[in-house]
């Protein structure tokens, strides 16, 4: 009689199943955001998700993803630009700035990607989000159980940048990861991948009346910084007609729009940035994600912020 199976730890499934999983996670968006990067074993995820909202954002940018990867592969040298455009609250930053970063990791480990932010403190917090699923403090990720801990023997490891152990590549001196603001940027750094997330507030709007022409000027400036093959994501709301969004969308053209149709983003032939674009309420007046912005909430919001309201 052969001896009986070892038991694996309650919770757990065999490795056969481990190794599927590790497979999924690395091949699909969806999953990897789930599972791996552990957003619906968080009880404040499960709060905010919603497979029928964020699901098909996560499909929408896994088919740029694997589009852009494959240029990259078959040496086309031309750059990708994304913009996320959805109304707050509903998680775009941990979806696609934070999970969609690492998965990129996952995907490729010596890629340099650059997150930035309204203030490089408000950066410097995702990155050590991110740092919590790569060294397994974060008890909701699978990262570490299904991929080692990226913290072991990395480079660098600092609140400002990160040269975790997935890259094997010695020689090249930008980081896996680097944070930076409106006011900082980067310097002497030129990323695969740049995210920018939420760079306006309306705080700050009101204490600074040149803040657009700061941001818009610095995103002028980093374009050029970024590969020639590289990729662009902004994610963020809409503030002003001269807000980021606004110029890059008459400079450069508007290429496609997904997730909902809107008269406000003309469509360009020539245009280079593929749009996800959801405002809080569908065509038909009803609210676009009633589990974080239900009927009641969205009236109470458009009376007491109607600019903001606007913006949503």
């Amino acid at each position: 009689m052969s001896a009986p199976k070892k038991r694996e730890p309650a919770g757990w499934a065999g490795e056969d199943e481990i190794q599927l999983l590790r497979h999924f996670c690395r091949q699909d968006f969806w999953t990897f955001f789930l599972y791996c990067f552990g957003a619906w074993a968080n009880p404040k995820g499960r709060r905010w998700i919603d497979p029928e909202v964020h699901e098909p954002m996560a499909r929408w940018f896994q088919k740029h993803i694997d589009e852009w990867q494959q240029w990259r592969r078959d040496g086309v040298g031309k750059q990708k630009h994304l913009a996320i455009l959805v109304h707050r609250e509903i998680g775009k930053t941990t979806l696609f700035t934070r999970a969609g970063q690492l998965w990129l990791h996952l995907r490729d480990p010596e890629v340099a990607t650059a997150l930035g932010a309204e203030k490089e403190g408000l950066a410097a917090k995702m990155l050590e989000a991110m740092k919590a699923v790569l060294d397994g403090s974060d008890s909701h990720a699978l990262w570490t159980k299904l991929y080692g801990n990226w913290a072991e023997n990395s480079r660098k490891w600092t609140n400002k940048e990160v040269v975790h152990s997935g890259r094997k590549n010695t020689s090249r001196q930008d980081p896996s990861m680097v944070v930076f603001g409106v006011e900082t940027s980067i310097t002497g750094s030129h990323p695969d991948v740049l995210f920018y997330d939420d760079p306006i507030s309306y705080e700050r709007l009101t204490t600074d009346t040149n803040w657009l022409a700061s941001v818009n000027s610095q995103i002028s400036s980093l374009i050029p910084v970024i590969q020639g093959d590289g990729l662009l994501v902004w994610v963020g709301t809409r503030y002003d007609d001269e807000d980021h969004f606004g110029v890059a969308f008459r400079t450069q053209g508007v290429a496609t729009v997904e997730g909902m149709q809107t008269d406000s983003i003309p469509l360009d032939p020539d245009g280079n940035i593929h749009v996800y674009f959801m405002a809080g309420r569908d065509m038909d007046g009803k609210p676009t994600t009633p589990n974080v912005w239900p009927e009641e909430r969205l009236k109470r919001y458009e009376r007491a912020e109607p600019l903001r309201y606007a913006a949503q």
